[in-house]
Order: structure tokens, then C-alpha cells, then sequence
């Protein structure tokens, strides 16, 4: 009787059909995974809030200083770092009163929301506008009308997105240095009387004497 003894036989191979599957099933998770966590999503921003950080008033020079908060909540949905950067300016009437360009900021993974504080200094407006500024809190009902306009864009290591343009009024109390409450929507400073109306300047030249 002879015995063969084959050098190869694929039935004698041992079977990796299981590891094979394994590690299929071990890639698809893990690209899921990677895609759940890297896909991009969307950055946004709150409402703006503002107060006022500073306010002193010299009617000896006629001039004031007025240093603005500005609060703006910014959420960040996604699992990596983002950073935001921009430019803020504050108006008074249809005259610039100061701007602040807004450095790259950190806004951690997965923040509803991260608040960016920007302090705006609104002091640096013409003389002119200055004795308004000095007559409208010498009068009842002793408020000022601000507009504040900007453009913010947060990026991360995929993208890169322009926020909503930043386009609001709002109002601060000379009394008590806060915001009133209730900002409204856009409003073309021209809807307003820009002007200044020399009852106006009188009463200014009144309270510097």
C-alpha cells in the first residue's frame, strides 16, 4: 500500500474568513466613526448683546468717552478647534464712532454657545457730533442711538464660513450707562435725522458754558 503525501492541499488551509470579516466590519466602523466626527457642520451665530463697559462725559471740553461691550455668542458644532475673526464698527448716526478688528479667537469643539467679548471704544466721532452726543443726555429722555455693523468668519482645519453680516441699532442710557432693552432690526441711519438741527446745537453750547 502507498501512501501520498501532497505538498499543498487548499482544504488543509486553515480559513481566515472570520478575520477577513473582522476587519471589514472594523474599517466600516471606523469610517463612520471619522465621518460622524470630521464631516462639517455648520457655524452660527446668537443674538448680539451690548452694554456699556465705560461712559464719562466732560462738558468743560465738550467731549465724552463711551467704551462699548459687545457679547456675541458663537456655536460651534463640531469636534475640532474652530476660530473666528472679523470686524466690528459703531455708529452714531451716519458717522463712524469707532471700530475694533475682532484677532482669531479660539472657539472650542462642541460649544452652544462660546461668547466673544469685543470691547468697541465709540468715543472718536467730529465735534460736531460730540455736542449732540453731550445735548441728547442733557435732555430727556437722556438716550443715545447706536448702530453697530461688522462681519465675523469662523474656520477649522476643513472650512472656512462667513457668518451673517452684523447689521443692528441699539440704544444706551446716559443715567445708568446700560443698553435699554430692546435692539431692533437694520436700520438705514439715513431713516433717521441725520441732520443736526441747531435747536440742538444750542442747547449743547448752553450746557459747555
Amino acid at each position: 500500500m502507498e501512501i501520498h503525501i501532497l505538498s499543498y492541499d487548499a482544504r488543509l488551509k486553515p480559513q481566515r474568513k472570520l478575520l477577513f470579516f473582522s476587519c471589514m466590519m472594523l474599517f466600516v466602523v471606523a469610517a463612520m466613526a471619522a465621518t460622524f466626527l470630521l464631516v462639517p457642520r455648520g457655524f452660527s451665530a446668537g443674538e448680539i448683546d451690548i452694554q456699556s463697559d465705560h461712559m464719562s462725559w466732560n462738558t468743560t471740553k465738550g467731549t465724552y468717552q463711551l467704551n462699548l461691550l459687545a457679547s456675541i455668542p458663537i456655536n460651534n458644532p463640531n469636534f475640532l478647534n474652530a476660530k473666528v475673526e472679523g470686524n466690528l464698527k459703531v455708529y452714531f448716526y451716519d458717522t463712524e464712532a469707532g471700530s475694533r478688528d475682532v484677532k482669531a479667537t479660539v472657539i472650542p469643539a462642541r460649544t452652544f454657545p462660546q461668547v466673544l467679548e469685543v470691547t468697541v471704544d465709540a468715543s472718536n466721532v467730529p465735534g460736531e457730533y460730540a455736542l449732540t452726543i453731550l445735548s441728547e443726555c442733557a435732555a430727556f429722555p437722556r438716550r443715545l442711538v447706536f448702530f453697530l455693523k461688522g462681519s465675523l468668519s469662523v474656520r477649522d482645519f476643513f472650512q472656512k464660513v462667513d457668518l451673517s453680516p452684523i447689521d443692528t441699532y441699539f440704544m444706551i442710557d446716559c443715567v445708568n450707562g446700560g443698553k435699554v432693552p430692546g435692539p431692533g432690526p437694520p436700520v438705514d441711519p439715513s431713516d433717521l435725522d441725520s441732520a443736526l438741527p441747531t435747536p440742538v446745537h444750542n442747547a449743547a453750547e448752553e450746557l459747555l458754558q
